[in-house]
């Protein structure tokens, strides 16, 4: 069986040498001072180089925003359940994979990873950059569901205006749920500023700004000089409804007049 031999260097001349790992007792043949090897040894890790490679496949992955960088990472942790950086990474891929159903875990086990890795490694300043980026990964993904419903509601609302039978008031639950999207990214930031907004916006064109209160009193603390806004006048969305059903009714009769007297002119030149 091979020995495999560790590298070392002298403390007393700076000397290179190499000892087997079963041998703690040597000489330093530069300057001849007696050494132990005791602590070296018990500190020698075979997965070390492995756990470097790894760690270095988490960092790749990381910056290329891709989950293999949570395998990387805790496959980082199962050599070494002491390395900061691993908790680090573990805990930013792990606010990347969320999802709307899970934003929440997601963000919880992030965070929780980022407090090991704070307790691992208080000098490790870019936790708290990491911090700030899991805190903006997760709020932001609910703003973007959550917008994405509104559009939805106000593409839907727009087709009933024109056609003279409502606005918002025939969307559904698509304006409320798009609420809840936002106020889960306030659960986790309470003076997020767009998703503060959004719901703000929400409830003017819903014509329930009261609902809001809160939030306009936060946008106030974020920008004094805020003004909200009003509620959208309900009787502004059935004046609207009526004049384009107005429209509808004016546009039918001219055209049949039209054709009536298109008719009249075809009979007498007969």
């Amino acid at each position: 069986m091979s020995v495999q031999v560790v590298k070392g260097t002298c403390p007393a001349c700076g000397a290179h040498f190499q000892f087997a790992p079963g041998s703690p007792n040597t000489t330093c043949e530069y300057c001849g001072s007696g050494l132990t090897f005791i602590r070296t040894v018990a500190s020698y890790h075979p997965g070390c180089a492995d756990e470097q490679n790894r760690l270095s496949l988490a960092r790749m992955a990381l910056q290329n925003k891709n989950a293999e960088a949570i395998k990387y990472s805790t496959e980082v942790l199962e050599i070494n359940p002491d390395n900061a950086e691993a908790w680090m990474i573990k805990g930013t891929a792990t606010a990347y994979a969320a999802t709307g159903q899970d934003g929440e875990l997601r963000y919880q086990e992030a965070m929780y990873c980022l407090d090991r890795a704070k307790e691992l490694d208080p000098a490790l300043a870019e936790i708290e950059v990491r911090r700030e980026e899991v805190r903006e990964l997760i709020c932001n993904l609910f703003f973007v569901i959550g917008a994405g419903l509104w559009k939805r509601a106000v593409e839907i609302g727009n087709i009933y205006v024109k056609a003279g039978m409502g606005g918002y008031s025939k969307t559904g639950e698509l304006p409320e749920k798009a609420i809840q999207y936002y106020e889960r990214a306030l659960a986790i930031d309470p003076m997020y500023r767009v998703t503060l907004m959004g719901v703000i916006f929400i409830r003017k064109e819903t014509g329930r700004i009261e609902l809001a209160s809160s939030h306009i009193q936060r946008m106030k603390k974020l920008d004094p000089s805020y003004e909200p806004p009003r509620n959208r006048s309900q009787a502004a969305e059935n004046i609207a409804s009526f004049n384009q059903g107005l429209n509808s009714v004016i546009y039918i009769v001219f055209s049949l007049l039209s054709l009536i007297l298109l008719f009249a002119a075809m009979s007498k030149s007969c």
